[in-house]
């Protein structure tokens, strides 16, 4: 329904701007002239009021289009232009830009045994856990079904090894509750970072080529640098 409403408000709008301003003219053309001021005034407020919301509702728009419904974070599509624009502004630091993608170990497990409503409060927990845990500057997005992908400007290796360790640890240490049952989940993640630009999508092929490697083991974080990717 909200879908509905939000594909027709601007034209439902547009219409009564419309029939607004035709009542405006009838007015002015009957009304005693006394009034007309106020009459059009009252008019150009309405307007006014009528474009504000117009913005309002535009804005709202452009966030659910860019936000994940289930976690509220940011969509993949965001991802894809946030990751274009750090990387142009690679020229401006020394320190280079990391991603960190991560992935739930055993989530098909959680959804077999739990249902999909439990593995869903994993993907939304997993969120809260992370995101007080980065920088206002970082971004975190769901990449898709039960990955993450987080955008770390200004970071090297190192210290983007630091970050997905700490959020690692933070996860395994984290006790998930379904109905009666407590148990803990762990993430792997893959890491790599750029000191020059590079194509976006051979970036993320590497931090998914490190996740892969991470996923072999489970719980761990693994590095990838530029020579790991056969292009």
């Amino acid at each position: 329904m909200d879908r509905i409403l939000n594909k027709f408000t601007p034209f439902i709008i547009s219409l009564n701007v419309i029939i607004l301003h035709i009542l405006g003219y009838v007015l002015d053309l009957y009304a005693p002239r006394k009034y007309i001021f106020i009459i059009w005034t009252s008019i150009a407020f309405i307007d006014a009021v009528f474009a504000f919301r117009c913005g309002m509702m535009m804005k709202d728009l452009r966030i659910l289009a860019y936000t994940d419904k289930l976690t509220e974070l940011y969509n993949r599509r965001f991802f894809v232009g946030k990751m274009v624009d750090e990387m142009k502004k690679l020229k401006d630091n020394d320190l280079g830009i990391s991603l960190l993608m991560i992935d739930v170990d055993n989530f098909k497990i959680i959804n077999d045994t739990y249902g999909h409503s439990s593995g869903d409060l994993v993907l939304k927990e997993l969120a809260n856990i992370i995101k007080p845990n980065i920088r206002a500057r970082d971004t975190i997005t769901r990449f898709g079904g039960e990955e993450f992908a987080i955008i770390l400007p200004e970071t090297n290796k190192e210290k983007a090894i630091i970050v997905a360790e700490k959020i690692r640890n933070l996860v395994a240490s984290h006790v998930f509750r379904f109905k009666e049952d407590e148990r803990n989940v762990t993430i792997s993640i893959g890491v790599v970072s750029v000191r020059d630009q590079v194509d976006t999508q051979l970036l993320i092929d590497l931090a998914d080529r490190a996740l892969y490697k991470a996923k072999e083991r489970r719980n761990t974080v693994v590095f990838s640098e530029l020579g790991d990717l056969v292009v």
